[in-house]
């Protein structure tokens, strides 16, 4: 056969051609029909496109919570995200002293002295409640300052009680001319209110004027048993013949020669000097002393009389009137430690 142009019409065409019917069967035709009816999809909404029928080349997708893994990424997780500030560290350790830098602790609080350290320092009063019932301490021998609120130390009170004093009074009266010298009782002691002894002195300067004392006025003195104190004495005077001013005084011999024993002699009892420990003049009233019961007082005297001194009351005329009855009273004070 002849070509009818370049390209060959063969048997085998004919053949394929013959083979093929003149008409369309139902099914094709409906295929045809379903061809025409597909959706363009280059259309936005046009539908959906089964997946077996594309290849999805797009790397953006929507994940909604729990699809990407068991670890779900929710919003929670989200929102801790944003909050955790551009350049955030992890594991920086902070140091409470460091001045700069990432470990750098900011607005650090105040941290209270640890007051269980001895010498950490002073709580304010108006940030603790003290219920300390301590009181404070006075140390003070004589207990000055004493109150419900300031108690004084055991040292203060041992001393305090230390120097506490039981106080003895010896009174006595007694009748004499009174003379210019001391007089004092006779050899008979105070048992005679009746004295009659001159002791030929004068003298009036406490710790320093002294008089003699015989053997018998030694042996009719009072005696002191205990280590005592004069505080010093009290009395009244009452004389006669004239408004003559007068005295009183107290003698203390701190060591009588008991046994004879004072010296080298033994044999004997000698005479030893009695020293003016306390001494007043007799008050005039304002209407002279011609019995008008004149106040002698001197209690401002400290002196420690010794255990077994001898002491002997005295009276004496100040006017220089060596005559004229007398009658007198005293009492003196004493005081010893209570033990």
């Amino acid at each position: 056969m002849k070509l009818l142009g370049g390209n060959k019409f063969t048997e085998a065409d004919h053949t394929k051609l013959d083979a093929i019917g003149t008409t369309i069967s139902t099914a094709q035709a409906n295929a045809i029909i379903a061809n025409t009816a597909k959706v363009d999809l280059t259309v936005d909404g046009a539908g959906t496109v089964h997946s077996n029928n594309y290849t999805d080349t797009n790397t953006t997708y929507s994940i909604q919570d729990g699809e990407l893994s068991q670890n779900n990424f929710t919003n929670d997780d989200h929102t801790k995200l944003n909050g955790i500030a551009v350049g955030a560290e992890v594991n920086v350790q902070s140091d409470w002293n460091s001045s700069s830098g990432d470990n750098k602790i900011l607005n650090k609080p105040t941290i209270p002295v640890d007051l269980t350290v001895d010498g950490a320092g002073t709580v304010h009063t108006n940030n603790y409640t003290d219920t300390n019932t301590q009181l404070p301490l006075i140390d003070s021998d004589t207990m000055s300052g004493a109150s419900a609120t300031n108690v004084s130390s055991a040292e203060s009170i041992k001393a305090y009680v230390d120097n506490r004093y039981a106080y003895q009074y010896i009174s006595f009266h007694c009748q004499d001319v009174i003379k210019t010298n001391w007089i004092t009782f006779g050899n008979s002691g105070l048992s005679n209110h009746v004295w009659g002894t001159d002791l030929s002195t004068n003298g009036v300067t406490v710790n320093s004027s002294t008089v003699s004392c015989a053997n018998v006025l030694q042996a009719s003195a009072f005696k002191v048993p205990y280590e005592c104190k004069l505080v010093g004495f009290i009395g009244t005077g009452y004389r006669f013949g004239g408004t003559h001013s007068f005295c009183g005084g107290v003698f203390i011999l701190d060591a009588p020669d008991y046994g004879g024993s004072v010296d080298d002699d033994s044999t004997s009892v000698d005479a030893q000097n009695a020293t003016l420990r306390a001494f007043a003049n007799a008050v005039d009233g304002g209407n002279g002393f011609n019995q008008k019961l004149n106040k002698l007082e001197d209690l401002n005297r400290d002196y420690t009389v010794p255990a077994g001194a001898a002491i002997f009351p005295a009276f004496k005329d100040t006017a220089g009137v060596d005559s004229g009855n007398f009658r007198g009273n005293m009492t003196i004070v004493l005081k010893t430690k209570i033990v």
